[in-house]
């Protein structure tokens, strides 16, 4: 069988001895065969039928629930291989697990997956998730600073990272139809965000604006508005050249640094 010969070869374990007769002896043609079939787009439907239907016969899921994911985070064959890792990455971080380069590692290696385009949004989704909860877990001691310039900057140069990653795993996580187990996933991480960062740092800068107003704010920290126009638009108003400004009063500053670095 040319599904399970890709398969075998794929999977880094011992399969079980009764499926061995479904194992063909040219392997390495089966697998470039079965790699380009399943990345050719003019048989996704085709592919993803015979993928299902070859899950079931041979019990894909009931084989992997018992080992390791480090055994098959590289198979392609099947498109169950990446529901199951998705399901235990929620599963180990609604656990409390800590292992986020790991998790990190396994979903953007699944992006090159055969099956990406069916998952890009949630492993886009769990990156920007779990990115999120390593930035609340490394910055939760920083936010009572003593000094309106020291937050002011820390959130320039850290803090606003958090405000980023929760808005790319929103972005992901809305463009998902069968969300499932992910609502769980988005629940804590909107839970963590308002009370681990949104309530302690919002706290922190009015309780310095009230002890030092905001004249205690070094203003070679930031650009004026009144000095808008010279810093950023004379250059190109003397050449003569078209120049867009965006106005707005609710850009955050996390999405204007995004749009700069586009």
């Amino acid at each position: 069988m040319l599904f399970y010969t890709a398969f075998s070869y794929e999977y880094e374990g011992k399969l079980p001895s009764k499926l061995h007769r479904f194992k063909l002896d040219k392997i390495i043609e089966v697998v470039i065969f079965i790699s380009e079939f399943i990345k050719d787009k003019n048989y996704t439907q085709v592919v993803e039928k015979y993928s299902r239907e070859f899950e079931e016969v041979l019990k894909v899921r009931t084989i992997l629930e018992e080992v390791s994911t480090d055994s098959f985070v590289k198979c392609e064959t099947f498109k169950i291989i990446d529901e199951i890792i998705i399901e235990r990455i929620i599963e180990s971080v609604l656990d409390g697990n800590k292992e986020f380069d790991k998790h990190i590692c396994n979903a953007k290696n699944r992006m090159t997956s055969a099956w990406r385009k069916s998952f890009k949004n949630e492993y886009m989704a769990f990156i920007n998730g779990i990115e999120l909860l390593r930035k609340l877990d490394y910055s939760s001691e920083k936010f009572f600073v003593e000094s309106l310039n020291d937050l002011y900057s820390m959130y320039i140069n850290e803090f606003s990272q958090i405000d980023y990653h929760y808005r790319k795993f929103n972005y992901y996580y809305d463009k998902i139809k069968n969300k499932g187990a992910l609502s769980k996933l988005k629940k804590m991480l909107e839970k963590k965000y308002a009370i681990d960062y949104l309530e302690p740092i919002s706290m922190q800068w009015s309780k310095l604006i009230k002890n030092g107003g905001h004249s205690s704010l070094d203003s070679a920290l930031y650009k004026k508005q009144s000095d808008f126009y010279n810093e950023f638009v004379s250059r190109y108003a003397r050449k003569d050249e078209r120049i867009f400004v965006i106005i707005s009063d609710i850009l955050s500053y996390e999405v204007a640094s995004d749009c700069i670095d586009l």
